[in-house]
């Protein structure tokens, strides 16, 4: 700043003494050769600068590259020291379940020993509440000498005198005999009877066996052999009932036998209407084709009397067609449509009732469930769901009146479409032959 200050400072002076007149040659001389000197100097000092520059520029290149592969050798650890890591994260998830599984064959190793203990199958086994001074080894020894031992008795007949039941509930005593302790047999009179637990012991009459079951009186398991197999003679064993009909509909309840009716009702109004239709359509394609061809003929009496024989309702439509083919044509377009609504109320009869039971049925059921799971969640607030027998009736309730309405519906919606489209079928026939009449009447051969 301060060479730059002199340089503007003795051209002011310059500038000044030239604009008087009175610098002489000689001093403008010195100061041309200073300004030289200056710049020449200022050049050499900008060359410096910018090898310095230069320099510096180069060894910072240098430490960016080594900047760099220090960054990717670090980088390089990094990755090597995460999969290190995860490794041994998984090994020690490896630890933890070996552990775990350890665990848990220790507890359950315990708890099959505490068994045997509270059983007293097992001598040395120390039972719960007291200290384990026997060696685990030898108490698992113990146990297994123990379960030999019992499964050998399994296999032997047994032969003792109790008593038991037969199947009308009488208490009778005789022989028992025990195949192990999954089956028991009754010997009274010469035959044998497989028995069944019936709580607290007591065992009754199964079936009563044929002469193969002899060998078990004296003490010998035959080839072939029935018996009832039980876990535990301590428990009650409960026959299994089959569902009657009517066990399936008493659980539906209310709302199960109403859809159960309207299924019936639905039933019995299709019959009628199929025998209103099978009725209505019971005409002779052959006889009406005729009674057309007289008509163009121009024997529309004759025409008149082989319709009598017909009974349906396409007959019934001609012959009022035949009765007005005389009149202006609106009069007889008239009557033919009249004739065709008159019979359309006698095939259209109970048609939207069945439609209407195959959409409500499906709407019942759901009802049905409604209640029924309204009821199951009243006996879960009441009693809670400790017992599941208390909640079955509910649940039986939701599920069965969902299946009738089900049942109802879909049959019934079948049954109204088919119905529908014989009836359409019928409405087209009796269109298509009193056009055919009037069309044959109007092309009779001479004045009409």
């Amino acid at each position: 700043m301060t060479l730059f200050r002199n340089i503007i400072l003795v051209l002011l002076v310059a500038s000044r003494a030239q604009a008087e007149g009175e610098i002489k040659k000689p001093q403008v001389d010195e100061l041309t050769t200073a300004y030289q000197r200056e710049i020449l100097f200022l050049s050499t000092y900008k060359k410096e600068l910018q090898s310095k520059i230069q320099s510096i520029q180069s060894n910072l290149g240098q430490k960016v590259t080594e900047a760099r592969k220090d960054l990717t050798q670090l980088e390089s650890e990094w990755l090597r020291a995460q999969t290190n890591n995860e490794l041994l994260i998984q090994k020690l998830s490896d630890v933890e379940r070996d552990y775990e599984n350890r665990q848990e064959n220790r507890d359950l190793l315990n708890t099959t020993l505490k068994q045997a203990a509270l059983s007293g199958a097992a001598d040395g086994v120390a039972s719960e509440g007291e200290k384990i001074e026997t060696p685990l080894i030898d108490q698992i020894t113990g146990v297994y000498s123990t379960a030999l031992t019992d499964l050998d008795k399994t296999l032997k007949v047994q032969k003792s005198k109790g008593s038991f039941f037969l199947k009308n509930g009488e208490e009778k005593q005789g022989h028992l005999i025990s195949l192990g302790t999954v089956a028991r047999f009754a010997e009274v009179d010469g035959r044998v009877a497989s028995l069944y637990p019936t709580g607290g012991g007591h065992f009754r009459v199964w079936e009563w066996l044929d002469g193969s079951a002899a060998s078990l009186k004296e003490g010998r398991v035959p080839e072939s052999l029935k018996f009832f197999l039980f876990e535990n003679a301590e428990k009650e064993f409960t026959a299994q009932k089959e569902k009657t009909t009517m066990d399936v509909l008493r659980s539906g309840g209310l709302i199960g036998w109403v859809i159960v009716v309207m299924g019936l009702f639905a039933a019995l109004i299709s019959v009628i209407r199929y025998g209103l239709l099978r009725r209505a359509q019971s005409h002779n394609d052959q006889r009406l084709s005729e009674a057309v061809s007289k008509i163009q003929g121009g024997e529309v009496e004759e025409a008149q009397h082989l319709l009598v024989r017909e009974n349906s309702a396409v007959s019934r439509v001609l012959t009022k067609t035949l009765s007005y083919l005389k009149s202006e044509p609106q009069k007889v377009e008239d009557a033919i449509m009249e004739a065709i609504l008159k019979e359309s109320q006698t095939i259209d009869r109970f048609g939207v009732v069945i439609l209407v039971i195959a959409s409500v049925a499906p709407l019942m059921g759901l009802l049905g469930t409604v209640t029924g799971m309204i009821s199951t969640f009243d006996i879960i607030t009441l009693y809670g769901t400790g017992n599941p027998k208390l909640l079955s009736g509910g649940i039986s309730e939701a599920l069965v009146t969902t299946m009738f309405g089900l049942i109802v519906a879909i049959p019934a919606l079948l049954v109204g479409q088919f119905l529908s489209s014989k009836t359409e079928g019928i409405k087209s026939d009796m269109e298509k032959w009193a056009l055919a009449a009037c069309n044959a009447y109007k092309n009779q051969p001479g004045p009409s």
